[in-house]
């Protein structure tokens, strides 16, 4: 039984090899290219800018966000009728 799917497992392994060098070699690749990224920013100091920018987008998001239900609350209200019409 073992030896059975074991010789199946071999001949699929065998059947699908260049598929499987191609998919390791491309992500190798893509592993190398982000060391190299990572690398570059490090030597650059520009972790630090990159932080920054991203702390201030969501910042911005935020008070944008927090404009907008603003607006959404004020819009809401005014629309809102009490009493007989």
């Amino acid at each position: 039984m073992i030896r059975a799917t074991l010789a199946l497992v071999l001949h699929s392994l065998t059947r699908i090899r260049a598929i499987v060098i191609g998919i390791s070699l491309v992500l190798a690749g893509f592993q190398f290219l982000l060391t190299q990224v990572a690398a570059y920013l490090m030597r650059t100091q520009a972790f630090g800018l990159l932080a920054s920018l991203i702390i201030y987008r969501e910042s911005r998001d935020a008070s944008q966000a927090a404009e907008s239900s603003e607006a959404l609350i004020a819009r809401g209200m005014s629309g809102l009728r009490i009493g007989p019409s």
